[in-house]
């Protein structure tokens, strides 16, 4: 069937080739999608065979897909719930996620600010025990200065990391599962029963039609007959009867 009725199409696409495959780059989000025909394919067959009811008002969103086999309808059902899910998820905590990724690179970066002046507060205070000269002293004094600064922005710093940890666990939605995905015992479609009902339906009412079309008929053509009958004896009877003609001289 692929090389009778699309054969053309299959010799075209050998030509010009499968259009090129474009690579997004992970640190661009907002880059335009743009996919394959074969992606594009895809995509369509999967929007008719799922559907998403979305109740608003109750907060329910219904998830239902239509396939010919019974447990592959149930995969792909679990499958777009869990993306949906995930879906869902980040966008409800994009805003919060990414204060919290700033929040802790800050936080790393102070962290070992903090840590090296530790260390070399500890170093200096070790030399400068035996010294009694004021130099070392400033020395000190600086380090300590240092040290006390970043402490206290890696203090505010964990207090902040905190407060975004907990924003995001705030944000971030909670799901309860109304009805698990189940393989299906019986179809949804077709619905046989309702077709023939309706079959039934059409048929009686093509029956009734019928029927009445056929009296209508029969009595318009006997109408008809009865009507050339009256006109068939009026002509006889004018044809039976004597003709009296007057002559004058």
């Amino acid at each position: 069937k692929k090389y009778t009725v699309g054969l053309p199409g299959v010799i075209i696409g050998a030509i010009k080739g499968k259009p090129t495959e474009l690579s997004i780059p992970k640190n661009s989000p907002d880059a335009p999608i743009q996919l394959t025909s074969d992606q594009a394919g895809v995509a369509k067959n999967l929007d008719g065979i799922i559907d998403l009811n979305v109740n608003a008002k109750e907060g329910i969103l219904t998830l239902t897909a239509n396939m010919p086999d019974a447990y592959a309808a149930a995969q792909v059902a679990q499958k777009a719930q869990v993306m949906l899910q995930q879906y869902i998820t980040e966008f409800k905590i994009k805003k919060a996620k990414a204060n919290l990724d700033f929040i802790q690179e800050r936080y790393d970066e102070t962290k070992a600010t903090f840590e090296s002046s530790q260390v070399s507060l500890a170093s200096n205070s070790d030399r400068s025990k035996d010294f009694t000269s004021a130099m070392p002293r400033v020395a000190t004094d600086r380090i300590q200065a240092k040290y006390t600064i970043s402490f206290s922005v890696f203090q505010e710093l964990s207090r902040q990391l905190e407060q975004a940890k907990i924003q995001v666990k705030k944000d971030t939605p909670v799901f309860t599962i109304l009805q698990p995905v189940t393989v299906p015992s019986e179809q949804s479609a077709p619905n046989r029963p309702m077709i023939i009902l309706i079959w039934l339906f059409l048929g009686g009412l093509a029956g009734i039609c019928i029927v009445f079309g056929k009296l209508f008929i029969a009595g318009v053509r006997h109408q008809e007959a009865a009507i050339k009958n009256n006109y068939i004896k009026e002509y006889k009877t004018i044809l039976k009867q004597p003709v009296n003609q007057k002559m004058s001289l």
